[in-house]
């Protein structure tokens, strides 16, 4: 319910007799993929102790209002009420803080549950659940202080939904409508990349057709906002200078400085669409270029890093926790380095992801779920542009410069 009221509120905050609009810089998105990962692993679990279950309750609600929040700052109808100002922005930085650090715990103490590891990575072989918890190295009086952290979370969560709402009816009652803001200055500099273990496949595929779609809009005179694109490998040795840091997360690292797979270059190439020159240029480029690794400022150079499954997602999860362990926060400022899952733009599918098609012995097989993935991919990147830059798609047989 209290969300169903904020949604119907104006923006609109007072400060000095002024009206002012004040964008949001928290990223929230990593908080609830760490409490669902949790959730996931709890579901997992045949009997777990009251503490535990305990817990999965509390996470369960955290999701709930961590979603609700997120829905409401991302929303973009002039209606809503989805700023924040400054001193709110920190507050809730301080809250997601904490929330992706008590979800960290979480996940740790019940992937350990299922795998029955105890202190030192010795096995346990107790099955009475007394014994298992103090094997852990936990007790059910610390399980009971998290469960009271996961709580407060969730009420400091709903507190900051109803000081939000508050200000939004302090601004109705008052019969002030908010000024319209200035517009933020129009930003071309945008810089993303596509992620995937081996940078041979898929990202390669997302990476040439940006290349396409960018030239695709520029000539027909529409306007583009990214300025950069790359694809990388996360399991690759080559070109990368946090190997260090890879081979700590045990990822299994290949060498990689080998060529895309033709099979998915043609799935993009060979077809009637963008017959133009740059297409062959574009193709030429794609093909010239080896697999390379992922770099120490992944996470502070691109705006938008895309990936394609969710463990890919969460293995650059824990890439980004180390890098900033090692480096301290400039490895992942606030505003960048957002990780998506690009499967989630523009997906009528039951999934939102896009795995990688095996190779068989039926090479009109393989070459038809190339294609299928290709497409996939392309949708995907088009809504994203749609719903992020408010791109236009370039009107069906516009003339290109």
């Amino acid at each position: 319910m209290l969300y169903k009221v904020a949604r119907k509120l104006e923006t609109a905050f007072v400060s000095g007799g002024a009206i002012i609009t004040i964008s949001s810089p928290v990223s929230i998105g990593d908080a609830i993929l760490l409490v669902t990962k949790a959730i996931e692993l709890y579901n997992k679990i045949k009997e777990a102790p009251e503490q535990i279950e305990k817990i999965n309750r509390r996470m369960t609600r955290l999701r709930s209002y961590l979603g609700h929040l997120q829905d409401l700052l991302n929303d973009k109808d002039p209606q809503s009420l989805n700023k924040l100002r400054p001193d709110q922005a920190e507050d809730l930085k301080v809250i997601i803080h904490d929330v992706e650090c008590d979800a960290e715990r979480v996940n740790v103490l019940l992937d350990r549950w299922i795998h029955k590891i105890g202190p030192w990575g010795f096995k346990l072989q107790s099955k009475k659940i007394s014994d298992a918890i103090y094997a852990l190295g936990s007790s059910p009086e610390k399980l009971d202080v998290l469960a009271e952290d996961l709580e407060q979370h969730c009420i400091d969560i709903h507190r900051l939904l109803e000081v939000l709402i508050a200000f939004g009816q302090n601004v109705l009652l008052k019969g002030m409508r908010p000024t319209s803001p200035m517009p933020p200055a129009r930003r071309d500099d945008y810089g993303i990349i596509f992620v995937e273990p081996y940078n041979q496949g898929r990202s390669r595929i997302a990476e040439a057709y940006t290349r396409l779609v960018r030239e695709w809009t520029i000539r027909t005179g529409g306007s583009w906002m990214i300025k950069f694109v790359r694809s990388a490998g996360f399991r690759l040795r080559s070109q990368s200078d946090c190997t260090d840091i890879l081979e700590g997360l045990r990822l299994g690292l290949a060498w990689g400085n080998k060529p895309p797979y033709p099979i998915a270059i043609d799935a993009l190439f060979d077809n009637n669409l963008f017959n133009h020159p740059y297409k062959t240029e574009i193709k030429q480029t794609t093909l010239a270029r080896s697999s390379r690794g992922v770099t120490k400022n992944l996470f502070s150079s691109f705006d938008y890093i895309f990936v394609f499954t969710r463990e890919h997602q969460a293995q650059l999860l824990r890439l980004k926790e180390a890098l900033v362990n090692k480096f301290g926060p400039s490895a992942a400022p606030e505003g960048k380095g957002r990780l998506l899952l690009l499967g989630e733009y523009g997906s009528k599918q039951n999934t939102a992801e896009i795995f990688q098609p095996d190779k068989t012995d039926d090479p009109r097989g393989d070459r038809e779920r190339w294609n299928w993935a290709a497409s996939r991919i392309k949708v995907s990147f088009k809504d994203f542009l749609k719903r992020e830059f408010d791109w236009v798609e370039p009107p069906k047989g516009a003339k290109q410069r």
